[in-house]
């Protein structure tokens, strides 16, 4: 998978056809962003939604080797309790289903 990463900053740019979370960005996300954030820190707990890719084996154990604890909203609350959806993500979901 292809990704951007900015030397300065930091920030990594990708992008995925569906506009959601897969398990292969999930994997960068925990291998680029988090994972040092947790080894400057030692100890991390991350609230996350229920979707399907964030609860994979693969996501589970790459979790567990760095010691990153995950505790997941209840279902169907994403749009209530996830501060990105309630903010950022809805104005772009909402564009990309207007031209799509």
């Amino acid at each position: 998978m292809w990704y951007i990463n900015q030397d300065e900053t930091g920030h990594v740019i990708t992008f995925q056809c569906k506009a959601w979370m897969d398990t292969v960005r999930m994997a960068m996300m925990i291998d680029l962003i988090w994972k040092p954030i947790n080894l400057f820190d030692g100890s991390m707990l991350v609230w996350i939604d229920n979707c399907g890719s964030h609860k994979t084996a693969a996501i589970e154990e790459l979790l567990a080797e760095l010691a990153i604890y995950v505790a997941l909203f209840p279902k169907t609350m994403t749009t209530i309790l996830q501060m990105l959806d309630l903010i950022v993500n809805r104005s772009i979901k909402q564009n990309i289903r207007t031209h799509l």
